[in-house]
């Protein structure tokens, strides 16, 4: 999250804090535990304007343009044309027509983070709940990303051909190249692997949420196993499939599954008699060509209701005009019909969401309620000038205009809403100059009179005291508090939360040129001499080793600084080499590159990584702890303007084109 240097400069450094995914864990009753040991202003009206764009709709724009709404909702930015596109629980992904290289967005960075795949071409993928197999083009094996905490990235088989690959909730399936048998691998808590029907060629193989069905060659009549019976649902019903007729594709849901006839095309669903019966209502008399059901989603989480899993958005194409039918047979929020002036080439719906592919241009169109993001994610293809990373949200400035983007989890910056979504209520016709990411709030220099604006959560009324009516040059943003770089004087202001001193023990009477905000507290750079001032929670800065320095020194000039929780680094003016000091620094597992010069840093403000943009080649160097996968996941041979750090996540902006990539944890990313 948090610093930026001065609006001259343009190079972002900021520092992040925490963030738990607490509810993704309690999904379901036997939601497995943690499974990846197993594998290896102006006045009032600033604040006004803000909480009444919160407040409003947004509005209706042509669905046309493949950047704007359909149903109110965010597109996904466009990366091109599209062959295939598979949604998950919390993320999608496609493959692109043009290289056959997978695309991913909405939560990608834990959950289905492709990175990794971009040089690689795949022929089909399937999107889990929260983990995504592709077949790759070259060699047939299947390749699984994302995360394991559901258990569904175990025991992945290497070195196997397949035909067709299929993700459920904590496991997958596919058919075997060599002989059209099944193998199954992940999380077997439901017996879709120990239970799936080794010895039998089949065609086709889908991985619902604790059951799985497939096609089988010799008559195309469905075979299903798994757990046949939950709560709710009559024992056996769940994997009762039809015997008497056969069909030509099948999909498997929330204890629910449905085929398509071979002989007829029309829509036979089975499993939970409630939602069954609403499925073939809902298609009954309609030629569909192919179907999808979205993946389970949290409905609600709380100490009166508990856990409720809803079933995600269930879509059909037509057979005779390509034209779509989706339903939502358990609502839990508004539902969005499909847009209906389009044929489309292939649809895959998500938990509260679907995209399709438009058969006019293969483009992705997508609707829904945008839980999780699954149908939206960061625009990649467009250039920043700067970037600021949030607590599950990340923001930039765009070259073409100085105007604000952001994305990801808006929770308190959208007043309390307690779902992700691209983010909408920052002014989008108002240039800024420098803008700075808190843990829920945002903060940016307004350019047209250097005045500040803030929006989002007010807890500790680090939007509520954002002073009025002053020109800034700087911002820098901690967890709950926020400093700029007065205008007329150079000084620092601060505002916020104060339980540390990082408000009152600001400096006064010093002229500062640089300001960086940690967790609880804030350092800045004296303008007359380049020394580090630092106050807040420095009590933090004593030493655990005895090398290690035990407050900031009192004699050197830097020349950036970035602070974090009880840790600090600066680069050091003369040489550019680094300076790092507090009582966290060293307590990691890879030792800062001493005698290497820095561009920039940035630092997580309640993590143990450090990130900085080395002099020489401008590439991004990371040390410290690596529990996200932040130092591990540095995009390679490629070189950087600036980096923006959160505590699970880092972003940065490419010198080659200033598009941005992330990566680590929770990151909303297209890439």
């Amino acid at each position: 999250m948090y610093m930026f240097i001065s609006t001259a400069s343009r190079k972002i450094l900021l520092n992040g804090s925490c963030v738990l995914l607490c509810f993704a864990l309690a999904c379901s009753d036997d939601t497995p535990q943690d499974n990846t040991s197993k594998t290896d202003t102006e006045g009032p009206e600033q604040r006004d304007a803000g909480d009444a764009q919160s407040d409003a709709d947004t509005p209706d724009v042509d669905p046309n343009n493949p950047d704007t709404n359909v149903n109110n909702n965010p597109q996904p930015p466009q990366m091109g044309t599209f062959k295939s596109v598979s949604l998950g629980s919390i993320q999608g992904c496609g493959i692109r027509k043009s290289d056959s290289r997978v695309a991913c967005w909405g939560q990608t960075g834990f959950y289905g983070d492709s990175r990794d795949l971009r040089e690689i071409a795949f022929d089909s993928l399937d999107a889990g709940d929260w983990h995504t197999c592709g077949i790759r083009s070259d060699d047939a094996t299947v390749m699984c990303w994302g995360s394991n905490v559901l258990g569904g990235l175990l025991d992945v088989p290497e070195g196997v051909a397949f035909k067709s690959v299929s993700a459920g909730k904590t496991a997958s399936c596919a058919i075997r190249s060599s002989d059209s048998h099944l193998v199954c691998w992940g999380n077997d808590s439901s017996n879709q692997i120990s239970d799936a029907p080794t010895d039998t060629p089949f065609d086709a193989v889908s991985v619902g949420t604790a059951h799985a069905c497939a096609i089988r060659s010799d008559d195309s009549t469905v075979i299903c196993w798994g757990k046949d019976s939950v709560p709710g649902v009559d024992e056996g019903l769940i994997t009762r499939a039809p015997t008497d007729i056969a069909f030509k594709s099948v999909v498997a849901g929330n204890f629910v599954t449905c085929g398509i006839g071979l002989s007829d095309s029309q829509v036979v669903c089975w499993g939970d008699h409630e939602n069954s019966n609403a499925l073939n209502a809902k298609f009954a008399g309609t030629e569909i060509e192919s179907i999808s059901i979205g993946k389970v989603f949290l409905a609600t989480m709380n100490e009166r209701e508990g856990s409720i899993i809803k079933m995600g958005m269930i879509c059909g194409q037509k057979s005779s005009d390509s034209s779509l039918i989706c339903t939502d047979v358990e609502p839990a929020g508004p539902f969005y019909e499909p847009p209906t002036e389009f044929a489309f080439d292939s649809v895959s719906a998500g938990a509260r969401s679907a995209c399709g592919i438009r058969s006019s241009d293969s483009k992705l169109i997508c609707w829904g309620d945008d839980w999780k993001a699954q149908a939206t994610g960061n625009p990649s293809e467009t250039e920043f000038t700067s970037l600021a990373a949030g607590r599950d949200f990340s923001c930039g400035i765009r070259r073409s205009d100085s105007t604000i983007f952001c994305w990801g989890d808006d929770k308190q910056l959208i007043r309390g809403r307690e779902q992700p979504a691209i983010i909408t209520n920052i002014p989008s016709d108002t240039a800024f100059d420098a803008i700075a990411a808190g843990h829920y709030f945002l903060c940016g220099i307004r350019s047209r009179d250097s005045f500040l604006l803030c929006w989002g959560s007010d807890e500790f009324e680090q939007v509520y005291q954002t002073p009025l009516g002053v020109q800034f040059d700087a911002i820098a943003a901690g967890d709950t508090h926020a400093c700029a770089i007065r205008r007329d004087d150079a000084q620092v202001v601060c505002w916020g939360k104060d339980n540390e001193g990082q408000v009152s023990d600001a400096p006064t009477g010093v002229a500062v040129d640089y300001i960086a905000a940690g967790r609880e507290s804030s350092c800045a750079l004296r303008r007359d001499n380049g020394q580090v001032i630092c106050w807040g929670d420095v009590d933090g800065f004593a030493p655990n080793h005895p090398d290690t320095w035990t407050e900031p020194p009192s004699t050197v000039a830097f020349r950036a600084v970035a602070t974090g929780w009880q840790q600090a680094c600066g680069i050091r003016e003369s040489d550019g080499h680094l300076i790092c000091w507090g009582s966290r620094f060293r307590a990691i597992n890879n030792p800062a590159p001493f005698g290497i010069a820095f561009d920039s840093l940035a630092i997580g403000a309640s993590s143990s990584f450090y990130c900085g943009i080395r002099s020489s080649d401008s590439h991004i160097v990371c040390w410290g702890g690596d529990n996200k996968g932040v130092i591990r996941d540095i995009p390679s041979d490629t070189a950087f303007d600036s980096i923006s750090a959160e505590q699970d996540h880092i972003c940065g902006i490419r010198s080659s084109d200033s598009t941005q990539v992330c990566w680590g944890e929770i990151v909303w990313n297209m890439r």
